[in-house]
């Protein structure tokens, strides 16, 4: 018995039985697309070699902390029909059978070949990688996450940082934002790639996701301003706008941190601060800025006309008329 395929086949099979269940619940139509066209011109792979011993079998048993054909994750989401058509379409194209539930389907590639259960692994992913969109992303990222799914997370996250609740306008994906743990949160709202307009945003969002369960996070939310915020790269007036919140008025904790950052505004206003701006601050940065020039200049235009027009009239008045000579 191959240490190295054994090791293999473990890992994937984990990985499968995880990502089997989420699919029946997060495909969508085009995740399924996605599915037909990579499984398109795929042939059965049902083949001796690489065969599944009973020995490995008995491993994977052994190693699992739950029923062999049983996921760990506990989803709150229903299996749809679509998940069903997709959970079809991975089992006619490995194992020419259409007829089997997630538990079945887990088992049945547990005890066929170590190259299905990775062609499984791989289907799915595509297939739940082409199903992210706003609307869930965040329970995703979740369960990818949770599970240890690293490609899938990645995912996940690009939308993530995508789609978090901006001014009065909320994510589509609510219910999986508010779920989110505090790492998981933590780790999206310090990315660099997070698509805000301005700090004052990402402390929205904190707020947010603190309200949802406000008796077990409110101690949470300095702790996470202090990390997640970057005050540092903050203006006098975004932080006067900051320290005048309610939310920030209601915590002596996020007060002290707000405060902190303020002071040190003050104390080094004329030093160039040295917290990376995010790219999308920066670009909603230059293109306030742009078009606060743009007024500028119309209104500067519209008051030399205004003083022309008043010369203009006033000679006219005084000179009889010899403005339409001119």
């Amino acid at each position: 018995m191959d240490s190295i395929n054994v090791l293999t086949f473990l890992g994937g099979l984990r990985d499968v039985r995880e990502l089997i269940s989420a699919l029946t619940r997060y495909c969508t139509y085009d995740g399924l697309r996605a599915l037909e066209f990579l499984t398109g011109s795929r042939e059965s792979s049902i083949i001796l070699q690489d065969e599944i011993t009973s020995d490995m079998l008995l491993i994977a048993v052994l190693c699992s902390r739950k029923d062999l054909g049983d996921a760990t994750f506990h989803h709150l989401d229903p299996v749809t029909d679509v998940g069903k058509l997709a959970l079809q379409r991975i089992g006619t194209i490995l194992l020419r059978t259409s007829h089997l539930d997630e538990r079945q389907l887990t088992i049945a590639l547990a005890a066929s070949t170590v190259r299905n259960v990775l062609a499984a692994r791989q289907l799915c992913l595509v297939a739940l990688q082409g199903s992210l969109s706003p609307g869930n992303c965040f329970r995703i990222f979740r369960f990818a996450d949770e599970c240890g799914i690293a490609p899938l997370r990645q995912a996940a996250e690009q939308v993530c940082l995508a789609s978090f609740p901006r001014g009065d306008t909320g994510a589509q994906d609510f219910a999986g934002f508010t779920l989110l743990n505090q790492d998981q949160l933590q780790s999206l709202l310090q990315s660099d790639a997070l698509q805000v307009d301005s700090e004052l945003d990402v402390f929205r969002v904190i707020v947010a996701w603190v309200h949802a369960c406000s008796q077990e996070r409110m101690q949470l939310m300095a702790i996470l301003v202090q990390r997640c915020v970057r005050l540092g790269a903050m203006d006098l007036r975004q932080l006067e706008q900051l320290d005048q919140d309610p939310h920030v008025i209601a915590s002596r904790e996020v007060t002290c941190v707000v405060a902190q950052a303020y002071v040190m505004r003050i104390m080094c206003r004329s030093v160039e601060t040295t917290v990376r701006l995010r790219d999308s601050v920066a670009r909603a940065a230059a293109k306030a800025e742009a078009e606060r020039a743009t007024m500028a200049w119309a209104v500067a235009g519209e008051e030399m006309w205004a003083t022309a027009g008043s010369d203009v009239i006033a000679s006219s008045r005084s000179g009889g008329g010899e403005i339409w000579a001119h």
